[in-house]
């Protein structure tokens, strides 16, 4: 029901912004959208294929201090997760957090790509939502990173 109504929400920003061209409030919207979208899978509980094994690989995570002596590659993990998730798990040591803090980077970036890329800022963030919204940030949480950083990077390539 909640992803109903969020969608719904954001089809009406999309016709209202990118229709009918009301440009009132459209910045306080976007960061209002952006908010519920880092809420909706920063406050989840279980959902998602991938997050289970993730919750159990989090446990043997070592703290940031730790990591010299971290076997990376006993894990088939990437050292970059691997250091995202120590980073994390030191700053507080709970998994919630970590699924806080990814879905807060994630966003912030796709979000941030969509106000430089497109003039269809809120019908981009409702096809994201439709399409690939729960995917990289409940599915692929690893690889959502790395597609981050490529939307970090799409300026410098696009030049």
């Amino acid at each position: 029901m909640i992803y109903f109504i969020v969608g719904s929400f954001l089809l009406i920003l999309a016709v209202r912004n990118d229709f009918l061209w009301r440009r009132t409030g459209v910045s306080f919207w976007n960061h209002v959208s952006l908010l519920v979208l880092i809420c909706l899978a920063g406050f989840r509980y279980k959902v998602g294929g991938d997050t289970i094994g993730y919750m159990e690989f989090f446990e043997d995570i070592p703290l940031l201090w730790e990591l010299e002596k971290f076997s990376f590659s006993a894990y088939a993990f990437d050292p970059l997760w691997v250091f995202f998730s120590s980073v994390s798990k030191s700053l507080v040591n709970d998994y919630y957090f970590f699924q806080f803090l990814h879905a807060i980077v994630v966003n912030v970036i796709i979000f941030r790509f969509f106000r430089k890329t497109t003039a269809y800022y809120s019908t981009a963030v409702l096809i994201y939502f439709l399409f690939f919204y729960v995917f990289y940030n409940m599915e692929i949480m690893r690889e959502s990173l790395a597609i981050s950083a490529v939307l970090l990077a799409s300026p410098h390539f696009f030049n």
